[in-house]
C-alpha cells in the first residue's frame, strides 16, 4: 500500500509540475536575505509588508502580521516545512499553497496568535486571515479521502472475551505497583503493590522487599511497573530507583522518576531483555486527567500498562494492568472505499451509530502491513459498537472521517480564554478562492460574532463564471470554537465533502436567510454543541439552512446535541442582508427547495430532520414557519394565485435520532424513498394549511438489529438488551412507538414497507399511529402498504393508546382509509375506514383489531366540523341506535364528529342547555354521492335561515325528502331541523384533496337562528317518537346488533367526567378480529426507501 502510494504522489507531480505556483520565474527567494530583503530579512513579531512574488523557502520568524498588497504574492515551496505564527495575514494580492493541478505535498502549518479583541481590523477582525478586493487564496493540500462508511460492523472491545489478563489496584495506599506477566500466554503470574505512604523508618525495608521482587521473576517474563495515585517520598528511595534501572537497561541514574513527585509513570519491559523496553512519564496537569500509558505486543497478545491521576476525583487515580488480544485491542477496521491514501499517525473520528452522539471516537492509526487498501487499523481499543450493516434498505453504515492533513492551520490560546481562535474570512470582490485537503483546528472565536474557521462574508454572486466559482472541498474542520463553514450575504458558493468535527453552534451555516443556490454535496458533520453566539445556537444542527434556494445532497448529520438538518427560514433576511433585496418579504415562505437528496441523519439528540419554526432577526427560530411552496412566489406574493407546488424531500435516511427521525411541517411536501428506523417516532409530517402532503416508496423499520448500548432503567440495564431513544419521557410521550403519525392532513402514504414494530415490556409499538392532535382529517390514506412481519404474534400494524379523558382533545376523529385493504387485509371491494372503535362508529360492517386498540369498518367516512358560539356542550348521535351511538364533542372550538356517508346512515345533533344563535357545519370528505342528512335540535318556534354550501336552500314537505343538498326540513311540533349535506360535485377519478374541487376549499353550511326560545335544545325523544328515526333506514337491526355485543377493550371502557362537560364517550363495541395477519414481505423492493446511501 506504501508503495502505491508513494507511486500516486510521483506521478501527480511530475504530471503537474509545469502548473505549481512554485514554479514561477518571478519568485524571489524567502531565503535569499541579501537579495530579497536588501539585508534585513523579517524578525520576530515584525508587521510585514510584501509587495513582490516571494517563495517561502525557509522557517520564517514568528510575526506580528503580513499584508500582501495587490502587487505582492506569497507562494509556500513544496520542499521546505515551514511552521508560520502570525497575529493576523490580509491578502490584497496573491497566498498559495499549491494549487488544484499541483497539490502541496509537504507539511505545513500555520498557527494564529493574539488575544480577545487585540487588533480591530475592521471586516476582518483579528486573530485572521483575510482576503479583500481582488484577493487570491489558493490552498490545495496532499489529496485524501475526506470519508468513508464502515463495510461491516466494527464491535466493541469485550471485556469478558477479549482479556486475558487483567488487575486495577484499588487502595488507598500510594506506591508502586509491580506486575509479572508469562510471555507466551499473557497469564498474570505475580503482582505486587508497595505502599510508599509509610513511615520513612520502614523505606529500607521496603526498599528491600521491592528489589527481592524484581529479583524474583524470571528471565523473559514481562514486567510492568506503574505509580498508583502519587510515589511518596518520606525516605531515601534510591534503591528502588536504581533496581528499575537495572531491570530497564538504563544508565544508572537516568530514570526519570528522579528528577520530580509530581508524576505519573509507567514502565514495561522484559526481565533480562534491556533491549525490550518502554517508559512513559508525564509531570501532572493542572486540570483533568493524566495518564501515562505503555504498551508493548507479545506474540497474539498486547500488555498496557497505564498509570492514571485525577486531579477532580483523586480517589479514581490508580494503577492497572491489561493483557488483551492484540487483534481486538488494535482493531483493523473495514470500510467500503479505498482509504489507501490515510497514513500512519493520522487522526479519524468514528461516528456514533446509537442515539447518544458522544459514542463518537477519535483513533490513531497504526502501521498495518497485512492492510488492504480498504482497511486501517488503529492504536487502541474501541468503547463502542459502531454498526456497518444496510437493513432492508436503511444504510446504518457507520462514517469515518479523517482529520489529519498536511496542511494545518490552528491556534494558540488567548489569555484567559480558550475559545478565542484564529479565523479565515473572504471579502467582497475577492478573484479566487479555492481551499481543499486541509486541516483547521481550533479555529474560531464564541466571544465576537462573525469569527468562524472559513467564512465568505456578504460576497453576493460568486457563480457567474464556472471556471472561477468558488469551492471549500475535501477539509478537516474540527474542535471549532464557532462553526465550521458560513455563508454569508454569498450565492452560489460550493462547499463540499468536508468534515465538520466538535464545534460550538450550527456547523454548516447560512446565516442571514438570503444566501442563494449554495451548494452542500457530500459533506460529513457531527459533535456540533451548545453555542452562545445566536439564540437558536442553543439548539444546534449540523446542517442550519435558512433559505430554501440550496442544494443539500449526499451529506450525513451524524450525531450532535441538537439537530440534523434545521430548514427554518425569515420573514426577510436578517442582518447586513436586510436591505439588500436578496429575497422579499415571505418569499421564503412560499419557495420550493431546490433540491434536498440522500442526505443521512443519526444519533441526534434533538431530531434528524427539522423543517419548522420561523427565523427571527434576534437570532432565535421559533414559532410554526407557515411554509407553503409555490409555483411562482413573486406572483403569490402580489396576487394570492398561485398554485401549490411540492418540496420533496428524497431519498432521506435517519435512524437513532431523539425524539424523531424527521419533523417536517408545511404545505405541499412529498417525501420519497425514505429510509427510517429506530427513534420514538419516524416521521411525524405536519400539515399546517389546505396543501396536500405525500409519502411514497418509503421503508419503516421500528427496533432493528442495530442495538446500541442497552438503556438504564431505574439504574438497571434493560433485558432486551438495546438502547432507547428517551428513556425519561418516552413511556408518556412516545408510547406507543410509531413509524408514520398521521397528523391533520390528509397524508397520503402509498408504498410503504413496515417491519419490526413488536411490543416489548418497556414499549408498545406499532407501524401506523396517530399524533394526538385536533382537526384530524378523515382523508387520511395508506396504498398498498406491506409488512414484514405477522400481526399480532410478531408485531403491530396499527397501534394506538387511549389517552386519559381529560386530556383527549380530538381522539375519536383519528382515522385513515384503507384504500386497497392492504392494512386490514380484508377481500371485501367496499371502502374500509380504521378508526377509533367507539359505539358512534361502529355498526355491524365493522370490527375491533384488539392488538391495535383500533377497530375498522367497511363504509366510507366523512368529518362534520361545527363551530358555534356557546359553552354549551354539544352531543351528536347515530339516529338507528341513538340512546347508545352518541358521543360529545370536546369542546366548541373541536366539535367534530367522523359519520358515515353515501350510506343509509342519519344523524342528529342537541346542545345540552342553550341552542347558540349561529351554527356554522363544515363538511370535509363529502361529495355528491357522498353525502349525509343531518338533524338539528332548534326551538319549536324558530325562525331560521340556511345557507351556503354554494346552493340555493329550500324546504322539503317530509322527513324521507332530504335527499339532495339544498334540501331540509323542518318540524314545528318538536323543533326539528333536518338537512342534507353534500357537495355539489363528485370528486374527479384520481383527484386528491379532502374536498371537492381546486384549493380544497371545504364547503360550509350555516344555520342561523333569527328568533325562538333557545332553551328547547333537546328534541331527540320527541322526534324518535313521531318520526321513528331508528327505523327509517335498513339499518334497524342495529340497536338488537349493539345489544348483543359484550366485548369492550378494557383500555377503552372507562367514562370520566372532565369539568361540567362529559367527554367524549370511550365505550367500544364491535365484533373481535382475531385474524393472524401474515407478513406480505420479507424485504422492501429494491427501489423503496434510500437504500445504499454512498458507494
Amino acid at each position: 500500500m506504501e508503495l502505491l502510494k508513494f507511486l500516486f504522489y510521483f506521478i501527480l507531480i511530475a504530471a503537474c509540475a509545469a502548473k505549481c505556483p512554485d514554479s514561477d520565474a518571478n519568485l524571489l527567494k524567502w531565503s535569499d536575505h541579501a537579495g530579497t530583503w536588501s539585508g534585513s530579512p523579517p524578525a520576530e513579531n515584525d508587521n510585514l509588508t510584501i509587495t513582490q512574488p516571494i517563495l517561502l523557502d525557509e522557517q520564517p520568524p514568528t510575526l506580528y502580521s503580513i499584508v500582501i498588497t495587490a502587487t505582492g504574492k506569497l507562494v509556500w515551496d513544496p520542499n521546505t516545512e515551514v511552521h508560520l505564527k502570525v497575529h493576523w495575514v490580509q491578502v490584497d494580492g496573491e497566498l498559495h499553497i499549491g494549487s488544484e493541478d499541483c497539490p502541496f505535498l509537504s507539511n505545513t502549518h500555520i498557527t494564529f496568535l493574539g488575544n480577545v479583541e487585540e487588533n480591530n481590523l475592521g471586516a476582518g477582525g483579528d486573530k485572521a486571515l483575510f482576503v479583500t478586493a481582488g484577493g487570491t487564496l489558493e490552498i490545495h493540500g496532499k489529496p485524501k479521502l475526506s470519508w468513508t462508511k464502515f463495510a461491516q460492523t466494527a464491535p466493541k472491545f469485550n471485556t469478558e472475551t477479549d482479556v486475558i489478563a487483567s488487575q486495577i489496584e484499588d487502595t488507598k495506599k500510594k506506591g508502586l505497583a509491580v506486575y509479572s506477566i508469562n510471555p507466551t500466554t499473557g497469564e498474570l503470574v505475580d503482582s505486587a503493590f508497595f505502599n510508599f505512604l509509610i513511615n520513612g523508618r520502614k523505606y529500607p525495608d521496603l526498599i528491600i522487599s521491592f528489589v527481592n521482587f524484581l529479583d524474583g521473576i524470571p528471565d523473559g517474563n514481562i514486567v510492568g511497573i506503574a505509580i498508583h495515585k502519587d510515589l511518596p517520598r518520606r525516605g531515601d528511595i534510591t534503591g528502588a530507583l536504581e533496581a528499575i534501572e537495572i531491570l530497564a537497561g538504563q544508565t544508572d541514574g537516568t530514570n526519570p522518576l528522579r528528577d520530580t513527585e509530581d508524576a505519573m509513570y509507567s514502565l514495561l519491559t522484559t526481565k533480562g531483555s534491556t533491549s525490550m523496553t518502554k517508559e512513559v512519564y508525564l509531570p501532572l496537569k493542572s486540570e483533568g486527567k493524566t495518564i501515562a500509558e505503555v504498551s508493548m505486543v507479545f506474540a497474539e497478545f498486547i500488555v498496557v500498562m497505564t498509570s492514571t491521576f485525577d486531579i477532580n476525583r483523586r480517589d479514581r487515580s490508580k494503577a492497572e494492568v491489561l493483557v488483551a488480544v492484540d487483534l481486538k485491542y488494535r482493531p483493523v477496521l473495514n470500510f467500503i472505499e479505498d482509504v489507501s491514501t490515510w497514513e500512519t499517525g493520522d487522526t479519524v473520528v468514528i461516528a456514533s451509530t446509537d442515539y447518544d452522539w458522544r459514542q463518537a471516537e477519535d483513533k490513531t492509526l497504526i502501521e498495518c502491513p497485512s492492510c488492504n487498501d480498504n482497511q486501517i487499523r488503529v492504536s487502541s481499543p474501541l468503547k463502542f459498537t459502531h454498526y456497518g450493516e444496510i437493513y432492508k434498505n436503511v444504510d446504518m453504515r457507520g462514517e469515518v472521517g479523517l482529520l489529519t492533513r498536511n496542511i494545518l492551520f490552528d491556534t494558540e490560546d488567548a489569555e484567559g480564554s480558550t475559545t478565542y481562535g484564529g479565523n479565515l474570512k473572504v471579502l467582497k470582490g475577492f478573484k479566487s478562492v479555492h481551499i481543499e485537503n486541509t486541516e483547521f483546528n481550533d479555529l474560531g472565536q464564541q466571544e465576537v460574532l462573525g469569527r468562524y474557521p472559513i467564512h465568505f462574508h456578504m460576497c453576493e454572486d460568486v457563480d457567474a463564471d464556472e471556471a472561477t466559482r468558488p469551492w471549500i472541498k475535501h477539509n478537516s474542520i474540527h474542535h471549532s470554537n464557532s462553526r465550521c463553514v458560513t455563508i454569508h450575504g454569498t450565492h452560489g458558493l460550493i462547499v463540499e465533502d468536508n468534515v465538520c468535527y466538535m464545534t460550538k453552534g450550527h456547523g454548516y451555516f447560512l446565516e442571514d436567510g438570503g444566501e442563494k443556490r449554495t451548494v452542500l454535496n457530500g459533506n460529513l458533520g457531527l459533535g456540533q454543541e451548545k453555542g452562545t453566539l445566536i439564540k437558536a445556537d442553543k439548539s444546534p444542527s449540523t446542517f442550519w439552512i435558512t433559505n430554501p434556494l440550496s442544494n443539500v445532497t449526499n451529506n450525513v448529520a451524524a450525531g450532535g446535541e441538537g439537530r440534523g438538518y434545521w430548514f427554518t427560514y425569515p420573514r426577510i433576511p436578517t442582518g447586513p442582508s436586510a436591505d439588500k433585496g436578496y429575497m422579499l418579504k415571505d418569499e421564503a415562505r412560499h419557495t420550493v427547495i431546490t433540491e434536498f437528496d440522500n442526505n443521512v441523519a443519526h444519533s441526534n439528540k434533538k431530531h434528524g430532520f427539522f423543517l419548522d419554526n420561523e427565523f427571527h432577526p434576534d437570532g432565535s427560530a421559533t414559532g410554526y414557519n407557515r411554509y407553503r411552496p409555490k409555483e411562482d412566489p413573486i406572483m403569490h406574493l402580489k396576487y394570492k394565485n398561485s398554485t401549490d407546488k411540492p418540496s420533496i424531500i428524497n431519498r432521506m435516511t435517519g435512524y437513532k435520532n431523539s425524539p424523531r427521525n424527521a419533523w417536517i411541517r408545511g404545505g405541499m411536501i412529498k417525501v420519497v424513498q425514505a429510509s427510517l428506523s429506530d427513534s420514538a417516532e419516524l416521521l411525524n409530517i405536519v400539515k399546517e394549511n389546505t396543501a396536500l402532503q405525500f409519502i411514497d416508496q418509503s421503508v419503516f423499520i421500528g427496533d432493528s438489529p442495530n442495538l446500541g448500548e442497552p438503556a438504564k432503567v431505574n439504574g438497571q440495564p434493560v433485558s432486551i438488551g438495546r438502547s432507547f431513544p428517551l428513556v425519561s419521557n418516552m413511556m408518556k410521550n412516545f408510547n406507543p412507538r410509531n413509524a408514520i403519525a398521521l397528523r391533520r392532513g390528509p397524508i397520503y402514504v402509498t408504498d410503504v414497507f413496515f417491519d419490526d414494530f413488536a411490543d416489548n415490556e418497556y414499549y408498545q409499538m406499532g407501524a401506523i399511529g396517530w399524533d394526538k392532535l385536533q382537526k384530524q382529517s378523515p382523508f387520511h390514506s395508506i396504498t398498498n402498504a406491506q409488512f414484514g412481519f405477522s400481526d399480532p404474534s410478531e408485531g403491530n400494524r396499527v397501534r394506538d393508546i387511549r389517552q386519559d379523558e381529560t386530556e383527549r382533545t380530538g381522539d375519536d376523529i383519528r382515522t385513515f382509509r384503507d384504500m386497497d385493504n392492504s392494512v386490514t387485509d380484508l377481500s371485501a371491494d367496499s371502502d374500509v375506514t380504521v378508526l377509533s372503535p367507539e359505539a358512534f362508529h361502529m355498526t355491524e360492517d365493522c370490527k375491533i383489531r384488539s392488538n391495535w386498540n383500533f377497530g375498522y369498518c367497511e363504509h366510507a367516512f366523512g368529518k362534520l366540523a361545527i363551530q358555534y358560539s356557546s359553552e354549551n356542550v354539544l352531543t351528536m348521535t347515530r339516529d338507528d341506535d341513538y340512546e347508545s351511538a352518541r358521543v360529545d364533542a370536546d369542546s366548541s372550538e373541536d366539535a367534530s364528529f367522523l359519520v358515515i356517508t353515501g350510506d343509509s346512515y342519519s344523524y342528529s345533533m342537541f346542545f345540552e342547555e342553550e341552542v347558540p344563535k349561529n351554527i356554522n357545519i363544515k363538511m370535509v370528505g363529502l361529495s355528491k354521492s357522498q353525502g349525509v342528512r343531518l338533524g338539528v335540535c332548534i326551538p319549536s318556534d324558530a325562525t331560521f335561515k340556511v345557507s351556503g354550501g354554494r346552493v340555493k336552500w329550500a324546504a322539503v314537505d317530509s322527513l324521507s325528502d332530504v335527499v339532495a343538498i339544498g334540501d331540509y326540513f323542518y318540524d314545528s311540533d318538536t323543533g326539528y331541523l333536518a338537512l342534507f349535506l353534500a357537495d355539489v360535485n363528485d370528486f374527479e377519478p384520481g383527484e386528491f384533496g379532502q374536498c371537492v374541487g381546486e384549493g380544497e376549499m371545504c364547503k360550509r353550511v350555516m344555520i342561523k337562528i333569527e328568533k325562538g326560545d333557545l332553551t328547547e335544545s333537546d328534541c331527540l325523544s320527541a322526534v324518535h317518537e313521531k318520526f321513528n328515526l331508528s327505523s327509517d333506514s335498513d339499518v334497524n337491526v342495529q340497536s338488537d346488533f349493539r345489544r348483543k355485543l359484550t366485548t369492550l377493550l378494557e383500555l377503552l371502557s372507562e367514562r370520566r367526567s372532565h369539568g361540567s362537560r362529559q367527554k367524549r364517550s370511550v365505550d367500544t363495541a364491535g365484533e373481535i378480529d382475531t385474524r393472524e395477519l401474515p407478513a406480505t414481505a420479507n424485504e422492501p423492493p429494491a427501489n423503496w426507501g434510500a437504500g445504499s446511501t454512498r458507494g
